[in-house]
């Protein structure tokens, strides 16, 4: 239903032809915005579905691993990062809108976003014209968040509060996608340090056994297959969420360099592009951890003593070399650590030639 509704309430953003919605660039936003989340949502039910299948993977996992070292803080990292991310959730812009106000004989752009402080201020811009609580909720939805939507329907109260929750559903699929991708990362590298923690005491004990070299192997053996698990489900929301965030990020680089927001509208715009590198840096920090998990082990396990080196051993570098744990987004990419500096120098490209191309526009009319 959810799903369903933002695809309603997108289809009539995009296909209002006002005067209110002739800018080239509002009209993808919408696409943009309101794609991305029905895509998300999708992508959710599947995973909804499959979820049984995933858990009953993970608690494998933990069986096998049950004797192994158990991190005390992970639930306190997990709880932690969540709550962060999650915080800043409504200090992102979900969309740049245009609004079409007629004021003395000139247009006024209205910069409209989710964000709670300006959701306030807009609201109490709209008390201050209208003394009455109806009227100005009215004055609200209608013309300064909805207009998209009420320039093709009737205007109700009800409509209105439907189209705010459904803006707030929104963000927070948006934001809760980077959450998502995080928190699992950060679990698997924790699984991944239990087997590191393993190998690092078998290796200081000199423990030449290899009937129990060979459990701590297929131990990592059976994170690998989780892993592969884990990057088949993830993967199509990992790049739908990795374009969504670098379309906005180039969004508003544009609005920053072209000086189209000044004042309190700047000030926000920055803030909020920060948030959102924050966020991307967060999955990419703990997305991209797992290699590094991965070339520790080898590390440990070629540093092993001469004396205690067997076949089992050897597989087991074998193995950890060759099967390399890496997210993708549907194979287009993969997350690693420095992946924040790729994508820099490549928004930064982005940018230039979008600017340019902008620039020439504007001579040319």
């Amino acid at each position: 239903m959810a799903a369903c509704a933002s695809m309603a309430t997108g289809i009539l953003a995009i296909g209002d032809k006002s005067e209110k919605a002739t800018s080239i660039l509002q009209q993808t936003n919408f696409l943009v915005f309101y794609s991305e989340t029905l895509l998300l949502k999708v992508l959710y039910f599947n995973l909804a579905r499959q979820w049984p299948e995933f858990v009953k993977e993970w608690h494998k996992v933990e069986i096998t691993m049950r004797h192994n070292f158990v991190p005390v803080n992970l639930r306190r990292k997990v709880k932690r990062t969540t709550s962060f991310i999650l915080f800043i959730a409504f200090d992102k812009t979900s969309r740049k809108d245009e609004k079409g106000q007629q004021e003395k004989g000139r247009q006024e752009k209205e910069y409209e976003s989710e964000h709670n402080i300006l959701t306030y201020n807009k609201l109490k811009k709209s008390m201050k014209i209208y003394h009455d609580i109806t009227d100005s909720l009215e004055d609200y939805f209608k013309n300064t968040c909805y207009w998209d939507i009420f320039s093709v329907t009737d205007y109700s109260l009800w409509k209105g509060m439907i189209g705010q929750v459904l803006n707030w559903q929104r963000t927070f699929i948006w934001s809760y996608t980077d959450v998502f991708i995080t928190i699992i990362s950060i679990c698997f590298r924790y699984k991944l340090i239990q087997v590191k923690a393993r190998v690092k005491h078998l290796i200081q004990i000199k423990e030449s056994n290899p009937y129990i070299w060979r459990n701590a192997r297929e131990q990592y053996v059976s994170l690998a297959n989780l892993f592969l698990l884990i990057n088949k489900k993830l993967s199509g929301v990992i790049l739908l969420s990795f374009c969504a965030n670098i379309y906005f990020i180039l969004l508003q680089i544009y609005y920053i360099l072209t000086g189209q927001m000044v004042g309190w509208e700047l000030v926000y715009l920055l803030i909020s592009f920060g948030l959102i590198i924050i966020r991307l840096s967060y999955v990419c920090f703990h997305g991209g951890s797992f290699i590094i998990e991965v070339e520790k082990i080898i590390k440990l396990l070629q540093s092993a003593d001469s004396s205690i080196f067997n076949m089992e051993i050897d597989r087991f570098i074998t193995h950890a070399a060759r099967h390399q744990m890496v997210l993708t987004g549907m194979n287009f990419f993969y997350i690693t650590q420095s992946l924040m500096l790729k994508m820099g120098t490549a928004i930064m490209a982005y940018e230039l030639v979008i600017i340019q191309i902008t620039m020439s526009s504007s001579h040319k009319m």
